[in-house]
């Protein structure tokens, strides 16, 4: 069993059976390309602090790929180098504040079922308007703002993303479980952050996970002794260290207003009692904490 992708670009043959599929959607960077087959999804989250750094340097990896065939073509140089500083700054200053916004926006829509909600205002919005915001490069941010698209004024019914009621029925696209990166490659609590993610999996038709008590040593073999395929950590060594990669100040400050978006969001009212909001609410916690020190640092 291994993990596939949206983009079709993982080593596979006609053996292969994935228990995963990684995507991006509804980002610009993912599409949607499974038309059937899955049944559940799960919620991958990482301290945005760190995670939209690390986008940077996959997009450095691929030279800053618009298309699936120029995404191809450089395969072989993904998580092989970290950019420059330069390139960072330069890709920071434009792109930075909207990435924030575009992480809570991913947050909400899979633990929402496919809601859809616009990117700047949370506000939900009309089908017609999120068809664009996944085309950012083909529009400014304010030809895709709401009162631009819908109107301040306008009363919107809830709408749900198309691929989710077609493909991930009777909420299907509401995230089951939540993983945290760091979690998962922590050897003190790596081992069982995988254990949730095999629990989705166990009992699956065609299907067989190995027995609960030999899943920490597959997860040493991969994530300790590096014996899988080439991760994050494979950059180590290769360009700046990861900690060299700043934000800026208004940066922080508005990325940690919008971690305290989301926890406030799900750690109130329904969201109390869901087990997937709460493992969420539990990991922004940590990922505020962090930041907050990081720009106490920064204010020397």
């Amino acid at each position: 069993l291994t993990t596939g992708d949206d983009f079709d670009l993982s080593i596979k043959n006609a053996e292969t059976k994935f228990a995963f599929i990684k995507t991006s959607y509804p980002q610009h960077e993912g599409i949607w390309t499974q038309q059937g087959g899955m049944d559940q999804a799960l919620l991958l989250i990482r301290n945005p602090r760190w995670a939209i750094p690390g986008y940077h340097h996959m997009l450095n990896e691929i030279d800053y790929a618009t298309t699936w065939q120029e995404s191809y073509a450089s395969m072989d140089n993904v998580y092989t180098e970290r950019s420059s500083i330069e390139q960072w700054v330069e890709w920071r200053d434009r792109r930075a504040m909207a990435e924030i916004h575009w992480w809570g926006w991913f947050i909400d829509f899979w633990m929402e079922g496919g809601l859809m909600r616009d990117i700047f205002t949370h506000r939900m919005t009309t089908p017609a308007h999120f068809e664009k915001l996944m085309q950012p490069h083909e529009f400014t941010e304010t030809e895709l703002s709401f009162a631009n698209m819908v109107g301040e004024n306008t009363t919107v019914t809830p709408s749900f993303d198309y691929n989710c009621l077609m493909y991930l029925p009777e909420g299907g696209c509401k995230a089951k479980t939540v993983i945290m990166f760091e979690k998962l490659i922590e050897p003190s609590t790596g081992p069982a952050e995988a254990n949730k993610m095999a629990a989705t999996i166990v009992g699956k038709p065609g299907i067989d996970v190995i027995s609960e008590e030999a899943r920490p040593c597959i997860w040493e073999e991969l994530i300790v002794h590096r014996k899988g395929l080439r991760t994050s950590v494979d950059r180590d060594g290769h360009g700046p260290p990861h900690e060299a990669f700043h934000l800026t100040m208004d940066q922080m400050l508005v990325m940690n207003h919008e971690l305290e978006r989301v926890r406030d969001k799900y750690s109130s009212g329904t969201w109390v009692d869901d087990p997937a909001a709460q493992d969420l609410v539990a990991g922004v916690n940590v990922y505020i904490t962090e930041n907050l020190a990081e720009m106490e640092q920064m204010q020397g």
